[in-house]
């Protein structure tokens, strides 16, 4: 009888355990599954370019991989109303520069999310104003298309873009890209001038930092991310950039073949000279 009773008890502990393991284990699944559908926030991400060192072929994909082993790379969200609302598309983006240009080459996660397109397009806008502290007066997009050449579009109206080659007087399509997608991944890869001296580009310079706005700045805001044709709307986010500096010591890609110190050769055959006539003096002494 009393063995029974032990192992009534025993059980009856077991169950309790459970019982008292169950309901955090319970607690933390729910937390976990409100973290997994809680909708994304609003993010500026703060993205710092580094300086080219290798080349890009703005081929829309990296060509090699080398291409661009020399940028800074980030991991951004973008979704629709700036990221805060679905679908979430997961991009890793790639950003470099030289004196010259801005280079960007980004890889976006759409499998699952929405049906892959080969209408689908990419794109990077700044809008500024030109007075400071006032809401953004001037525009200037670059927009990458994965069939037909890329896209210099300006005067934005919160809803339309015209191309600069439109624009009256007319400029110029100082952008450079392209893209395409696989099973699980668009890629796109862009060029363009920090400052083309076209009057519908933007201007800006190494060093500089762009896409500082908030909501009550809104004359500085930068924004990149994938347009899904087949909706119509634009998925993506805020981003600030900051453009990177010319090294002090900006060496030439693919490094440099410094030239090995000359050291004086007189020295060694002084050297070698002195121990020749050393042993011709020894050998000549007359033997005892």
């Amino acid at each position: 009888m009393k063995t029974i009773l032990k192992k009534f008890d025993d059980s009856s502990q077991i169950v309790i355990m459970k019982n008292s393991l169950s309901a955090p284990l319970g607690i933390l699944v729910l937390i976990n599954i409100l973290i997994a559908i809680q909708p994304a926030m609003a993010e500026n991400y703060v993205l710092r370019s580094s300086w080219l060192k290798t080349p890009v072929s703005v081929d829309g994909k990296e060509t090699t991989t080398k291409e661009w082993s020399d940028a800074n790379t980030y991991i951004i969200t973008l979704g629709l109303n700036e990221g805060m609302s679905p679908p979430y598309l997961r991009a890793k983006i790639w950003v470099k520069n030289d004196q010259e240009r801005l280079y960007i080459l980004m890889k976006i996660a759409y499998l699952d999310k929405i049906p892959g397109d080969k209408e689908d397009q990419a794109f990077l806008y700044y809008l500024w104003s030109t007075l400071a502290g006032t809401d953004w007066d001037r525009s200037d997009a670059a927009w990458l298309y994965q069939l037909g050449s890329p896209t210099d579009l300006t005067n934005y109206d919160g809803d339309t873009w015209q191309q600069d080659t439109s624009a009256t007087p007319p400029g110029e399509n100082n952008v450079q890209g392209r893209g395409y997608h696989d099973t699980t991944f668009y890629w796109f890869e862009m060029a363009r001038p920090l400052d083309s001296g076209d009057q519908w580009d933007w201007s800006i310079s190494p060093g500089e930092t762009i896409g500082q706005g908030n909501m009550e700045q809104t004359g500085d805001l930068l924004y990149v991310g994938i347009h899904d044709d087949s909706e119509g709307h634009p998925l993506e986010t805020r981003i600030t950039l900051t453009l990177a500096q010319q090294p002090e010591h900006n060496y030439p890609v693919g490094g440099t073949l410094e030239e090995q110190e000359k050291k004086p050769t007189y020295l060694s055959a002084i050297g070698v000279t002195l121990i020749i006539v050393a042993g011709l003096i020894a050998s000549a002494r007359p033997r005892r």
